[in-house]
């Protein structure tokens, strides 16, 4: 079992790799899933200023509107709502976890440059899986 628990961390040459500690239940986060051996994992979170589901029925309404107000009906793409990661590879499972983290408003407020992080997610035993899934690209 996988209890709710995740820490995040830039792989980047930044200054300051601390991971970042959130829950699963964060509003935040808006999915995510993990395959039951372990081997699959992805998670995404709610773009900034779009967490909340108002906002973003506000961002679809505004689109439907400037569609139905164009002479000629052209595509218009919807903002981005989510950031997604997934990982394909089996976890390296972790005993103890050291060192001080950040919170997930801190990653909120980095997303535009974290495209690998680390996610750490604790076990009900007490022991950690690490992955380090990658940013999905926007379609």
């Amino acid at each position: 079992m996988i209890s709710s628990s995740i820490i995040f961390s830039q792989k980047s040459s930044s200054n300051d790799n601390q991971p970042f500690l959130i829950t699963l239940n964060d509003p935040l986060v808006a999915h995510y899933s993990v395959s039951k051996d372990t081997s699959r994992m992805s998670i995404s979170f709610y773009v900034n200023g779009y967490e909340s589901k108002e906002k973003r029925d506000k961002a679809i309404k505004e689109r439907q509107d400037k569609l139905n107000k164009q002479k000629r009906p052209d595509y218009i793409r919807l903002p981005t709502f989510y950031i997604n990661y997934i990982d394909v590879q089996k976890p390296k499972k972790i005993i103890t976890l050291d060192g001080n983290y950040r919170t997930l408003n801190e990653f909120k407020n980095n997303t535009n440059t974290l495209f690998v992080i680390h996610i750490i997610i604790k076990q009900d035993d007490g022991t950690y899986l690490k992955w380090s899934p990658v940013l999905l690209p926007e379609e």
